[in-house]
């Protein structure tokens, strides 16, 4: 039906039990081997053996033929291909009916069962038959295989979606053994295992290499999901205002989205790396819009405010060589001036900084007094207490340590450019040159921040 052609319900049911009945022999080999051990009146690896092959199932009817003997590793493989094909959504499908029975047959093997009474333990399914299903492989792994024509080929055709084929690498690689141990179960001697379980992992590297290889093929045919930018541009211009007015020093602005022309706007751009599956069109893996936190623009934003601050800090400058030395000048400052913020960059005062707040005897002496927690949120950079009406702002982990007394008059207007859509932001993907797998997103944005007046005093903290 994929190729186009005809539907043929006899024929199409005839493979179905084909599958079916091979399914069902290889599950019950591996239940053998999982949960019940080598018996001593009966030889389990010749009842395995047995149903490995087509000897015990017989043809009843026209479309009916021997299913297919399992004779090497990648007809396990290729089993296990299919059974994680299954729509996993479905709770009627084949993969849950075959771990529905695994359920059944291992409660069946933990004894009676009293009324009224809460057990406790681990729900069995038919991921717990894997290991056992590549134990089997092993086994088989007589000599090398290669991947075989019919994953091949249904690789070419699109069989296998992209979440289909990560899944298959996630449950491929969980399948390798390690060369190092010894065989723990009956089916072969620790001699056989060592030569066999080296064919079966090389064998799973080719399978493994090849749906890698498909996946990476998908990903650099995909193209990028312009709806998804276009979501993100709305959900940062949504939350970027927020953003603003819970930060003290952005607050302080009178923040205007426009979209007027001017010369004055400055273009504002931040690169941030990422897989190209997620952000790319129809492969399933897309990010959620909020994977952007607004809080990177606010934080770019305020890093040309601290910019421009440092670029207006004024001719007076004066070396300062502790914390108190610092709030004593600010305290003869304040006496001339009203609402101000003192901004503190780097770590050299930042212990003393965070015990000031409990050393209540020093409060008195250097001009300070507690304050509430600010009315606008949390405020990470505010610590929580003032001189006079001084608030301080501290910004840790600069390069160079300095402290700019700024009146809080001087911030004037902050403005974003706004589109026709109401979004104040573009965002839009290109490609990694180094690596084709990777993508940059870029988020570009054009603002005006206004400072009127020139720092009062920049302290440097030598």
């Amino acid at each position: 039906m994929l190729r186009g052609k005809a539907y043929n319900e006899k024929a199409a049911l005839s493979l179905t039990m084909r599958n079916v009945i091979t399914d069902l022999r290889l599950f019950l080999s591996a239940y053998m081997v999982r949960y019940l051990g080598q018996q001593k009146n009966v030889n389990l690896l010749t009842v395995i053996k047995r149903l490995l092959s087509p000897a015990l199932v017989s043809p009843t009817g026209a479309y009916n033929t021997l299913p297919p003997a399992i004779v090497c590793q990648t007809d396990v493989i290729d089993i296990i291909l299919r059974l994680t094909c299954c729509h996993a959504g479905e709770s009627s499908n084949w993969l849950s009916r075959l771990s529905h029975m695994v359920e059944k047959l291992t409660r069946s093997n933990k004894g009676p069962v009293i009324s009224g009474r809460i057990y406790m333990g681990r729900v069995d399914d038919l991921n717990t038959l894997y290991p056992a299903f590549a134990d089997i492989a092993v086994m088989l792994s007589v000599s090398e295989q290669s991947v075989s024509k019919k994953v091949i080929t249904a690789i070419s055709e699109g069989i296998f979606s992209f979440s289909d084929k990560k899944n298959i690498v996630h449950i491929l690689k969980s399948l390798k053994k390690n060369t190092t141990e010894v065989a723990d179960n009956f089916l072969m001697t620790s001699e056989e295992y060592a030569t066999r379980v080296v064919f079966f992992n090389r064998t799973l590297d080719m399978y493994i290499s090849t749906f890698e290889e498909s996946i990476k093929s998908d990903i650099i045919k995909a193209e990028e999901d312009i709806d998804l930018f276009r979501r993100i541009d709305m959900n940062i211009s949504q939350n970027v205002i927020d953003d603003i007015k819970k930060d003290h020093l952005l607050s302080l602005f009178e923040f205007t989205p426009e979209s007027e022309i001017s010369e004055r706007w400055e273009k504002q751009w931040i690169n941030i790396g990422i897989d190209k599956e997620n952000v790319a069109k129809k492969l399933g893996c897309t990010i959620d819009p909020s994977f952007f936190p607004s809080t990177t623009i606010s934080d770019c934003i305020l890093n040309e405010i601290h910019r421009k601050l440092y670029i207006n800090r004024g001719k007076l400058s004066e070396d300062i060589s502790d914390l108190d030395e610092l709030f004593h000048k600010v305290t003869i400052f304040m006496e001339k001036e009203d609402d101000c913020t003192l901004i503190v960059y780097g770590n050299c005062f930042s212990m003393e900084l965070y015990e000031l707040e409990y050393r209540t005897d020093k409060h008195n002496e250097l001009g300070i007094k507690m304050v509430s927690k600010p009315d606008k949120g949390y405020q990470p950079h505010v610590l929580p207490y003032m001189i006079s009406n001084c608030t301080i702002y501290f910004v840790p982990n600069c390069q160079d340590n300095y402290s700019l007394l700024v009146r809080n008059s001087s911030f004037g207007r902050l403005r974003l450019f706004r589109y026709p859509d109401d979004t104040m932001f573009c965002t839009f993907c290109r490609e990694n040159a180094d690596d084709p797998l990777k993508s940059i997103i870029t988020h570009l944005w054009e603002q005006d921040a206004e400072v009127t007046d020139p720092v009062i005093a920049m302290f440097n903290h030598v």
